[in-house]
């Protein structure tokens, strides 16, 4: 049996993934959307947000 590794989570992002199954379709679809809508992209790994347009990190929005 192979040990699969799984990065510990922010604790916000958690509690996302613990309640995705649960979520209405409809809900899961809207944070989807926000999230392409954001344009996160993670091309590095890191845990950083960074936004496609120049300049830009998904952290802008102050909403930590």
């Amino acid at each position: 049996m192979s040990v699969v590794h799984r990065p510990e989570l922010d604790a916000d992002l958690r509690s996302i993934v613990d309640a995705w199954p649960d979520l209405p379709a409809v809900l899961r679809a809207g944070i989807v959307a926000m999230v392409k809508g954001a344009g996160c992209q993670n091309p590095t790994g890191d845990s950083e947000c960074t936004s496609g347009r120049a300049g830009g990190h998904g952290s802008d929005s102050g909403m930590r």
